[in-house]
């Protein structure tokens, strides 16, 4: 789940893009129209936006396209809001969604490794990914690790227990697990 990245109040536009960005992570269905990431648009046409506003718009946008379907044109968002502010946690997190997605499960870990190692906000979210995307490399070891320690950040979240469970169940299938 990709998570919307907080600007300051000076620019409007940028604020509304955030508002639309962070909606979008957290219902499902939403409808994205070409409104949203005009708002976006609008925002990043200002000289005046701050380093750190600039990359949280970008960033935002990218969320927006990626919910639109828009893959190619939120990694480019992505991308660029990375070489602006490559401590941006959240944005690594949000790439790594999107290559998960396009199954580039090898860039989608290291996206995932990086925004665990900045200390993404949603560490948990962070872990069960990479534990998704672990699983689908095959790697149910690494994939049960990740599970644990979504579980330490967030103790009985169903997501991770349940993926943790079945892991450990095709683990034991294997005579992988005692």
């Amino acid at each position: 789940m990709a998570q919307g990245i907080r600007v300051g109040n000076e620019n409007e536009a940028a604020f509304r893009c955030f508002v639309e960005a962070d909606i979008i992570s957290t219902v499902e269905k939403v409808g994205i129209s070409t409104d949203n990431i005009g708002e976006c648009n609008r925002a990043l046409e200002d000289d005046g936006l701050s380093t750190h506003d600039r990359a949280a718009t970008l960033a935002n946008r990218g969320i927006l396209h990626a919910a639109k379907g828009e893959l190619a044109e939120a990694l480019s968002d992505y991308d660029e809001a990375l070489s602006i502010s490559p401590e941006l946690a959240e944005v690594y997190l949000s790439r790594g969604i999107v290559y998960h997605f396009l199954r580039d499960f090898d860039k989608a870990i290291e996206d995932y490794s990086h925004a665990i190692q900045l200390r993404v906000s949603n560490l948990h979210i962070a872990y069960l990914d990479r534990g998704m995307a672990h699983e689908e490399n095959g790697d149910m070891m690494a994939a049960a690790d990740d599970y644990r320690k979504a579980l330490e950040h967030r103790v009985d979240w169903p997501p991770a227990s349940v993926r943790l469970r079945w892991v450990n169940d095709k683990l034991a299938e294997a005579g992988l697990l005692q």
